[in-house]
């Protein structure tokens, strides 16, 4: 196993999809950056068409567990036919479009589902336990066992794409000791960066670094680390903290969460800002508000616009181009997963259908997964 040196702080678990925030008061905000621009808006032709599904209930072991066990997220794991991973339990399952479902690894405790990562070929995957002490990665057919340097869940982190693209590296905020298995890391470049929120865009690992509350880059090829933006603490009132951060064709984006202390919902919320530009996008009116991203350099992003009035909760969906954005409007009775994900190939998100009976309530047994193909004129997004 080969070890490489970054730089950061230690962090201990992961950060679930509606974080509400961790607070650091008195970090540093990059108040020197010229004041940010919304990005200009346009229309197009989107085209989007259903390429797979699956009912929601086949993809648990037991009927009665689509009602106490729901999995999330969805994570894409493929090189060549569609399919994705999950977490259920003790197991990280992974289910192919016009296939089967197939048993990936199994530990002998729960398994923490928002842990669940694949490389963008499907050659490797990794979750952590759900008490955080142990890791399991499977590459190819051999799995490891590995023990991590913590053993408690603290909910306000998120460690991101901690995979490269084709498997042959991970970045790890945390040392792990080999316990049983095969050792797949041994063959495997391990990054040793104190850091979360990872993110790849070709050799180098994008990451916020708690220590500096910087978004930084390391690049694998010269071993050379670069701050990009300076990001987390109270201003103003004011307190912010670091959600994802994803590469969106040529422009890399990070979700900002702030809070006002000892307020309520009405007084948080999230911005996305571009980390080499100086684009911001707001939230959406409402007493709470979020926005989440996903993208891939050779697509773009998708944005989820979440709102709620008190009464009713909102969302809509944008996809962020080099253009600009533009609204993107699902295939009739689908909705986009809470976690979506943009895949590595072939421009697909994963959705829900959801079919109600007469009376109006929804009937869950008929609920399904669908992939759905997104393109622009012949290709994906930009």
């Amino acid at each position: 196993m080969l070890w490489d040196v970054g730089c950061g702080l230690k962090r201990t678990s992961f950060f679930p999809l509606l974080l509400l925030l961790a607070v650091f008061a008195g970090m540093p905000v990059d108040v020197a950056a010229p004041a940010p621009q919304a990005p200009k808006t346009f229309k197009a032709k989107i085209d989007s068409q259903i390429v797979g599904s699956v009912r929601l209930a086949d993809l648990y072991r037991e009927p009665a567990d689509l009602y106490r066990s729901p999995i999330d997220p969805l994570v894409w794991c493929f090189k060549l036919t569609p399919a994705f991973i999950y977490s259920q339990g003790r197991q990280v399952m992974r289910f192919t479009f016009g296939g089967v479902r197939q048993e990936m690894m199994t530990f002998d405790r729960e398994l923490d589902e928002k842990s669940v990562q694949c490389s963008d070929d499907g050659s490797t995957m990794a979750v952590l336990s759900y008490d955080n002490a142990d890791f399991l990665v499977r590459r190819y057919e051999k799995v490891g066992h590995y023990k991590t340097a913590f053993r408690t869940r603290e909910p306000y982190r998120k460690l991101g794409q901690m995979l490269s693209a084709d498997g042959t590296m991970m970045a790890s905020p945390f040392p792990l000791t080999f316990s049983s298995g095969y050792d797949v890391l041994r063959e495997m470049r391990v990054l040793d960066i104190q850091g979360e929120s990872f993110s790849w865009r070709d050799n180098k690992v994008l990451y916020f670094d708690r220590a500096t509350t910087s978004v930084r880059s390391y690049d694998t090829a010269t071993n050379q680390t670069t701050p990009l933006k300076q990001l987390g603490g109270n201003v103003s009132g004011r307190e912010y903290d670091v959600g994802e951060i994803a590469a969106c064709g040529k422009t890399d984006f990070v979700s900002v969460f702030w809070s006002k202390p000892g307020g309520d919902e009405k007084d948080m919320g999230n911005d996305v800002v571009s980390l080499n530009g100086d684009l911001q996008i707001k939230p959406g009116p409402g007493a709470y508000s979020q926005i989440s991203l996903s993208g891939r350099p050779g697509f773009g992003c998708i944005l989820q616009r979440f709102w709620s009035t008190g009464e009713s909760e909102y969302r809509r969906w944008q996809l962020l181009l080099e253009d600009g954005l533009m609204k993107y409007v699902p295939p009739r009775g689908i909705s986009l997963t809470d976690d979506f994900q943009v895949s590595a190939r072939d421009c697909l998100v994963l959705g829900r259908r959801y079919v109600y009976d007469k009376d109006g309530s929804m009937n869950q047994n008929e609920e399904s997964v669908v992939a759905v193909r997104i393109t622009r004129a012949g290709r994906c997004g930009n």
